[in-house]
């Protein structure tokens, strides 16, 4: 089978009813003038997230590679886009090659600091800093922490050793702090944002520690790209998924369900989260001058598990919501053994293999979804290598940047995360946001509350 399929039949007015679109009335004028821009963005000069599968991976390699010589283990410390493509790869992937440990530390959060920590042999630990500016404040806490524990441990020298930073290669303080201080350092292209940074040394460095097939993760990455940037627009699975989604959203379907039927591929659900929530959910700009708050909200669950728990929403909570079911094709032949006569009604079991029952249960939950008239699609993956799930992730990129064009607004940036950051820093004495602090305070003050004793 393919890398990937997108079957969409469950989006049809016709199969669904009135919650479901008519696939002829889709603007392709629309759709074509959002994939010239896809191709506009991937023809510039600068590195950007359509041009990384091409972009030099060498020297990620060649430093992973001698890294690995030395260390069992890698500390990522990153939050948001700098850490939860890895996350999702080390997830899903099966390192080919023997490698280090990876554990990542984003929250800010001491008792999690300690967790993590406690666990590791500073000795035998590479530490992978990650912020695009240096001014990311949990990773930049959470960093100077670990940094001041190897300096108390092993001085100056051990910390040049065992620190390798991610960041920009010519602008922002973590840049200025590693050149003063000696330290590797790895580029993240200016023109690529955090969310699509994961096919940058963001991801490729940690992703190669381990040990994954980095040159076959950017293979099926181009591979979706190339598919993503095709002009006809019908045969383009990147701009079907992201025309759908947006016709969904204009007829008042509000929240995208990314449900995948594999517990490895949980974490890229929560990728899939920020990535979709943080690039549409903005506020479009007509050209009356009138605005409208717009983007559909991305929801993670995990099949089967929420069938015990949020499909009773689903199906009959508000109809507000498309499901998109996540499929893996690779099957492994584990199977339930004899039944004993005693439990009545689960004879039908013995024999099958634990993935067809979960292919199963992805079955009855896209019928039970269509019989309720429930919008619902379906990804199915030949396997969660990492040549599949290259390509995944960089369709569902392509997917959210042509879903930006198609609602009017940017995918590429996030004014509104800015102003709690200012808040943030105010409240932590920041001199440039002091006189955020009283409107901080007043937000946390009141009347209206009560308790338990």
């Amino acid at each position: 089978m393919a890398l990937i399929e997108y079957r969409f039949d469950n989006l049809r007015h016709d199969r669904i009813g009135s919650r479901g679109i008519d696939l002829q009335s889709l603007d392709r004028r629309s759709m074509e003038q959002a994939i010239a821009e896809l191709r506009a963005l991937a023809s510039q000069k600068d590195i950007t997230f359509p041009r990384l599968p091409e972009a030099p991976v060498e020297p990620i390699i060649a430093r992973a590679a001698a890294d690995r010589k030395d260390f069992s283990d890698l500390l990522v410390i990153g939050i948001g886009g700098s850490s939860l493509g890895a996350r999702a790869l080390l997830s899903s992937c099966t390192p080919g090659n023997p490698g280090c440990r990876v554990h990542v530390l984003e929250n800010v959060d001491a008792h999690e600091f300690e967790r993590i920590w406690s666990g590791l042999d500073p000795e035998r630990t590479c530490v992978n800093v990650i912020s695009k500016s240096g001014g990311t404040v949990e990773t930049m806490a959470n960093f100077l922490t670990v940094r001041q524990r190897l300096l108390d441990r092993f001085g100056v020298q051990g910390v040049r050793d065992r620190v390798r930073v991610t960041t920009d290669p010519e602008s922002g303080i973590l840049r200025a702090f590693a050149q003063e201080e000696g330290l590797v350092t790895l580029d993240v292209p200016p023109g690529v944002g955090g969310r699509f940074s994961v096919l940058s040394a963001v991801g490729l460095y940690p992703l190669a520690m381990a040990g994954l097939d980095v040159e076959a993760l950017l293979a099926g990455a181009a591979a979706a790209r190339d598919a993503a940037l095709a002009p006809e627009a019908e045969s383009n699975p990147a701009i079907c998924f992201a025309a759908h989604q947006v016709a969904l959203h204009d007829a008042g379907t509000r929240g995208l369900v990314f449900m995948p039927y594999a517990t490895r591929l949980f974490d890229t659900a929560l990728w899939f989260v920020q990535l979709w929530a943080e690039s549409l959910g903005k506020v479009r700009r007509h050209a009356d001058g009138h605005t409208e708050n717009v983007g559909p909200t991305p929801i993670a669950a995990l099949g089967a598990n929420d069938q015990h728990s949020q499909l009773q929403l689903f199906m009959e909570g508000p109809a507000d919501k498309c499901v998109l079911l996540l499929d893996v094709e690779e099957r492994r032949d584990l199977r339930v053994p004899a039944v004993p006569a005693v439990l009545a009604g689960l004879q039908h079991l013995e024999g099958q293999s634990l993935d067809d029952i979960r292919a199963a249960e992805l079955r009855g939950v896209r019928a039970a979804l269509t019989e309720a008239g429930r919008p619902n699609a379906t990804l199915s993956l030949k396997d969660t290598g990492a040549r599949s799930m290259g390509a995944l992730l960089m369709f569902l990129q392509c997917a959210t940047g042509l879903a930006g064009s198609l609602l009017g607004v940017s995918s590429y940036d996030q004014p509104g995360v800015e102003l709690a950051k200012r808040f943030a820093h105010g409240l932590l004495g920041h001199s440039d946001h002091a006189h955020l602090r009283a409107a901080a305070d007043r937000a946390g003050q009141g009347k209206a509350l009560t308790s338990v004793h």
